[in-house]
């Protein structure tokens, strides 16, 4: 069989040691003028340096702030203008980036060592001091506009909105956004004001390149010393809802395909849940070796693509959850979710197959190496669950002692006859919505609107 063939192959290839982030032994820690933390790695391999200004405030602090961020794209710092700010940072060999997500932003800043004082001073004076541009506001304005009804007859986006409804309810993140209104009323003054008030809240400085955290002086020189640092404002909470049983929430698109997803908002978060969990998810909805795979798409013929997973959130304040999809032929929808409603509720677990997923995952954990810029991001994530290493350790550490029995045990305990709640995205004129009720679903259509605010 496949999953004999695999354990044989498998059983002699020998894998390499793993290498797993303890932070406090990655990153040299210092500070900058007392006041700004400064995580380091230190990079003797060329004369190249990443700096990053990292403000732990997010789209859940902050609606605006992603807008925020992309304003400074646009824009130059006061007196020098976008051209020429432009001009200046090739000239040094620098390139930049910004980013911002619901629970944090950040600026990187990549460079040549040797003009790192030159370049991180010109970015200050971009952060601090951004040019209020009315111009340069309504190309964003109306390109963000642009995006925003785009986005209504895309897909992949409606199909993100909808599971975050599916997750949270009517209120969900996603939604967090400024309206069309205050588009329109916001001025660029304010805008740059707000901008730049953002450094007045904690912010941290992340600096990969020649001399570690020796590079602290260097950039005291070239930023200044921040007035004391006021408090950061509250985080928005968004709450996953409790899963409704028995629910169908229908999306219109005019489309030949339906795509369903199955929802199902789990326990609160626990560590300890975190090997288990992607020991199944590897089982069950990982992969093309999946269960989910081989019956929904294989077997059945029944989709174009399906797949499947149990997730662990990445703050400490949400739930685990499970999601599968399924994209068919519109009319054959009901049989795609029986099929799927059989499948999740009796899951076959075969002790080769188990051994597989349990192997696959071995190679995947022993064969990944971070690059220096993501120990960052792991880092943030790490912290953010308040843990001192990444957790992908903690799964290495469990997997010798994982067996076929702990995927039973977790299925009953965590998803079979669990209430889900079922999406369903295509055209109303070839869905059999009618059938589902029949089946015992109560059927909502949710509009556009209701899933992206406007």
């Amino acid at each position: 069989s496949f999953a004999e063939a695999f354990l044989t192959e498998a059983g002699e290839v020998s894998l390499p040691s793993p290498t797993f982030l303890v932070f406090d032994k990655v990153l040299q820690k210092a500070s900058v003028h007392g006041q700004i933390p400064l995580y380091a790695l230190e990079n003797r391999d060329d004369s190249l340096f990443t700096l990053v200004w990292y403000l732990p405030l997010g789209l859940r602090h902050d609606k605006w702030l992603p807008l925020l961020m992309r304003y400074y794209e646009v824009v130059g710092p006061q007196g020098m203008g976008l051209t020429a700010f432009k001009r200046r940072l090739f000239a040094l060999g620098g390139r930049l980036r910004f980013s911002a997500s619901e629970d944090e932003a950040y600026v990187e800043v990549e460079g040549l060592v040797e003009n790192l004082p030159a370049i991180v001073s010109l970015v200050d004076s971009l952060l601090r001091r951004p040019e209020a541009d009315e111009k340069a506001w309504a190309f964003l304005r109306e390109n963000t506009l642009k995006n925003r009804a785009d986005a209504k007859k895309t897909p992949q986006a409606i199909q993100g909105m909808a599971i975050s409804f599916g997750l949270y309810g009517p209120d969900h993140p996603r939604k967090h956004i400024p309206t069309e209104a205050e588009l329109k009323q916001m001025t660029a003054q304010e805008l740059a004001r707000r901008a730049s008030s953002l450094w007045r809240y904690p912010w941290e400085l992340y600096y990969d390149g020649p001399g570690g955290s020796g590079i602290a002086p260097t950039l005291e020189k070239a930023l200044p010393k921040p007035a004391a640092w006021q408090a950061p404002p509250a985080p928005r909470s968004f709450s996953m809802q409790e899963t409704p049983a028995k629910k169908l929430y229908f999306v219109h698109f005019p489309m030949v395909r339906a795509d369903l997803t199955w929802i199902h908002r789990s326990v609160a978060y626990r560590p300890d849940l975190y090997p288990v969990v992607s020991y199944f998810t590897e089982y069950f909805g990982g992969g093309m070796s999946s269960v989910v795979f081989q019956q929904i798409r294989e077997a059945k013929g029944l989709a174009y693509s399906a797949g499947a997973f149990f997730a662990s959130p990445g703050r400490p304040d949400l739930h685990h959850y499970f999601l599968a999809r399924v994209s068919t032929q519109a009319d054959k929808a009901l049989e795609a979710w029986r099929a799927m409603e059989t499948l999740i509720d009796s899951v076959e677990v075969v002790p080769a197959l188990a051994e597989v997923a349990r192997q696959s995952l071995a190679a995947q954990l022993a064969t990944e190496r971070p690059r220096h810029e993501e120990i960052f991001y792991s880092f943030w994530g790490a912290r953010r669950l308040g843990l001192p290493r990444e957790r992908r350790a903690d799964l290495w550490e469990a997997l010798p002692s994982l067996k076929a029995e702990d995927l039973v045990r977790f299925h009953q305990a965590y998803l079979q006859h669990k209430p889900r709640l079922l999406l369903v995205m295509g055209d109303r004129n070839r869905i059999p919505l009618e059938a589902f009720r029949q089946a015992g679903l109560d059927v909502e259509e949710i509009t556009l609107e209701a899933l992206f605010g406007y």
